[in-house]
């Protein structure tokens, strides 16, 4: 079938358009009778689609104007990503509409963006991926532009590139209506993703931390929230990507969520080492529990299993528990019981650890707890790191963001967490210099916040450190002071010699 006119008919029945093996999906409501699916090829849609009054093309960034209504822009993005920006909805009026075709050859996209507050199919951008991909956006007038015809799925296309720089919170990552396309971000600070944009079911992306400097991390949804798009991430665990790591998600319209398909890290939320402390027993100095080297010193002092606040408000999923014994330097720690296992500037490190204070500390019963890169374990005193530290600050309890250079501390307060004895997600990201750390935490284990990213005070390649999932050191008082933890893990990325 020829020549076909679609403003001349009233349907069209699948075997009249029935063309090998190039999908086109049908939106606009307005043509009666026309299914959402139905096979066409590409060059087919500028000939049966014959809105276009004129053409024109454009190689560089470009506003659509009135007086482009009713016609094709092809847009060549030989030179780099071409962006087109839509006019005002109600300026140019219900009539207006716009066809956009990608012309060139390249992996560069066009992106079809709004203006204002405007909306395209309710968000803020479409994209064209493919060689010879074409859209055609159409106007309600009020504040809505609509996809009424698209030429390709590119269902699984993996080729297509969409770079992005938000930063901070991204609540609903904007990514357009495509099938699959990989999107990658180029941020200036440390980022949380919480929400992404334009799912249609089985659609898969994959997200690529392309910067050399910053953290990027998947937030799990909040169970008791309703909004759709959010992410259900294995064991409700935040997800952290390291400069140059990938995940691979898939959308599923059932239950409105992204789902974790794979990742290029292989173990639990991004990290090398990680453990639950499910059925970790007890250890004695020099032991392990769990993977992890236990050290502890004084009368008293142990490492063994723990009960604290397991119930269903803090829901710990096992627990183990370090305590400082009944003499006033008694000391405990899980993890790295060396002071010379990673030596800082050769690359990123990440320390995620979720643990309690069992009682708040006090002028007469004073220890520090600390939590990240440092080299407490191994003498009970902190020489170089980066960590979390609670501690007596003089006059009272207090969260520290600490680095430790040759004994010398740099400590800051900034947006720190209140204390409690409650659980709290601890976390350290270094960035590969060891110029900047971003200290992280949360409370209720799904909203993750940067306290600050201090600059200086960080140890040399010369002072080399270790891992810390937690360590409590007494130093005033006799009475045993007590820390639980539930989780921990971490991650060093550098090329050995």
């Amino acid at each position: 079938m020829a020549n076909l006119d679609v403003s001349q008919l009233t349907a069209i029945t699948a075997t009249e358009i029935d063309r090998a093996n190039d999908l086109l999906y049908f939106w606009d409501n307005s043509l009666a009778g026309i299914n959402r699916s139905k096979k066409v090829s590409p060059n087919e849609l500028i000939k049966i689609f014959s809105i276009a009054s004129s053409e024109s093309s454009k190689a560089s960034n470009y506003t659509i104007v009135q007086a482009d209504d009713k016609s094709m822009i092809q847009g060549n993005a030989t030179a780099g990503t071409l962006t087109l920006t839509l006019p005002d909805s109600a300026t140019v009026g219900p009539t207006f509409s716009i066809l956009v075709r990608k012309s060139d050859s390249s992996l560069n996209i066009v992106i079809i963006q709004r203006a204002g507050t405007d909306t395209i199919d309710g968000t803020t951008l479409v994209y064209l991926a493919v060689p010879g991909e074409a859209v055609l956006i159409t106007n309600n007038g009020a504040g809505a532009f609509n996809v009424a015809l698209r030429n390709t799925c590119h269902n699984g296309y993996l080729g297509s590139q969409l770079s992005f720089t938000d930063s901070g919170t991204i609540t609903n990552l904007s990514i357009g209506q495509d099938s699959a396309c990989h999107l990658r971000w180029v941020g200036t600070s440390s980022t949380k993703i919480v929400g992404i944009a334009e799912a249609i079911h089985c659609k898969t992306i994959v997200i690529y931390n392309d910067t050399t400097n910053f953290l990027l991390w998947l937030e799990n949804e909040n169970t008791s929230a309703t909004a759709p798009r959010r992410l259900k991430l294995p064991n409700a665990f935040p997800f952290f990507l390291m400069p140059g790591d990938r995940v691979w998600l898939m959308y599923n319209a059932i239950d409105q969520r992204w789902g974790l398909l794979s990742s290029s890290a292989t173990a639990e939320m991004g990290l090398t080492q990680f453990s639950d402390f499910i059925a970790g027993a007890p250890a004695a100095n020099g032991g392990c529990v769990n993977g992890f080297g236990v050290m502890v010193n004084g009368t008293g002092a142990s490492c063994q299993g723990s009960t604290y606040l397991a119930n269903t408000t803090e829901r710990p999923l096992g627990l183990i528990q370090i305590d400082t014994g009944t003499v006033a330097t008694g000391r405990a720690t899980i993890g790295g019981v060396g002071t010379a296992d990673i030596i800082p500037t050769l690359g990123p490190a990440l320390s995620v650890a979720r643990l309690a204070v069992e009682t708040a500390v006090t002028s007469t019963e004073t220890f520090a707890v600390s939590s990240g890169f440092i080299d407490v374990g191994a003498a009970g005193a902190t020489t170089d790191g980066v960590c979390w530290e609670y501690r007596w600050n003089g006059s009272a309890a207090e969260w520290s963001q600490s680095r430790f250079a040759a004994t010398v501390a740099s400590r800051t307060t900034t947006g720190s967490p209140a204390v409690s004895t409650n659980y709290i997600w601890l976390v350290v990201f270094v960035n590969p210099t060891w110029t900047r750390a971003d200290f992280i935490f949360s409370n209720d284990s799904v909203s993750f916040t940067i306290a600050s990213s201090p600059t200086t005070g960080f140890p040399s390649s010369a002072q080399p450190t270790t891992w810390t999932a937690g360590s409590i050191v007494k130093s005033v008082g006799t009475t045993q002071r007590n820390l639980s933890l539930d989780l921990a893990g971490y991650r060093v990325d550098y090329v050995r010699g």
